[in-house]
């Protein structure tokens, strides 16, 4: 699908109005984070962070999770396999946040081949005591198509197709598809990004220009202890989103997301990190 013309103005604003040409496909580093053998045990990376998002005007402090693992992909019905099919990284935020008469509750859950990270599908559904909405776009043989479901007048049910899969990538999917930049090469990537669909409105599908930078290696103090980082800036027309990724590629930290800033007030600290089989009962 064709960018809107006012996508295409704001990424020429983001190059300073250079020939316009496509975005690139993704290219990241050495992938040793991704080879670890811990990835292979049966578990689950379980990352707990202090977070902090606006609702009503006002920030509220929460904790949110986030669980990654490696499992297989059935192509057939986009979900977990029962056996055989595609390696991928299945990578879910949980995330309830508190309000004064009800909470608001997040679920965002992206799937990306566990060799080139290359997206295949992303889930989104919210809940709050006045509706529910729910986002979905996946592979469907070389395109992405979209459906979506949201409550709020004036919205209701969408569906359609981006026409093409190829070097599209979910600003929801940052979390993990950053962690396999090339922390030495240090490149600027420009990359075809479907905006973030962590809301209960309508949010848009087609995909836009955002640039992604090398900003510095920073030690930071965190509850737990310093860390060395790698921070990265993502740029959007209108936003800026801001990630420092563990400088450490080997386990346990494989380049995990540390913490998280963005132009919207939203913030994540990483305050515990463990590897768990959170699905299974006593």
């Amino acid at each position: 699908m064709k960018l809107a013309l006012a996508s295409i103005a704001a990424a020429c604003a983001l190059t300073a109005c250079a020939p316009a040409r496509m975005p690139g496909v993704f290219a990241g580093g050495d992938g040793a984070w991704r080879d670890s053998t811990a990835w292979r045990d049966g578990k689950a990376e379980k990352c707990v962070y202090a977070a902090t998002r606006g609702i009503y005007g006002l920030p509220r402090s929460y904790r949110a999770i986030a669980y990654t693992n490696v499992e297989r992909y059935d192509a057939a019905t986009t979900n977990k396999s029962d056996g055989g099919g595609r390696e991928v990284f299945k990578h879910h935020w949980s995330e309830t946040i508190p309000t004064e008469n009800y909470d608001y509750r997040f679920s965002t859950c992206s799937y990306s081949d566990a060799q080139s990270l290359a997206a295949l599908k992303l889930t989104v559904g919210t809940q709050e005591d006045c509706g529910a909405s729910f986002k979905q776009i996946w592979l469907a043989g070389d395109e992405f198509v979209y459906w979506d479901s949201v409550y709020f007048p004036g919205a209701g049910v969408r569906s359609g197709s981006l026409g093409t899969a190829q070097g599209i990538h979910f600003l929801d999917a940052f979390p993990l598809l950053l962690r396999d930049y090339d922390f030495a090469a240090k490149p600027t990537l420009e990359l075809s990004v479907v905006r973030s669909q962590k809301s209960t409105r309508q949010a848009p599908f087609e995909p836009e220009l955002a640039r992604v930078s090398y900003v510095a290696p920073e030690r930071l103090r965190l509850s737990f202890g310093e860390l060395d980082t790698h921070h990265l800036r993502a740029e959007l027309p209108g936003e800026s989103f801001d990630y420092w990724f563990a400088a450490q590629a080997s386990a346990p930290w494989m380049h995990v997301l540390v913490q998280h800033g963005d132009s919207n007030g939203v913030r994540y600290e990483l305050v515990e990190q463990t590897r768990t089989a959170y699905w299974e009962r006593p």
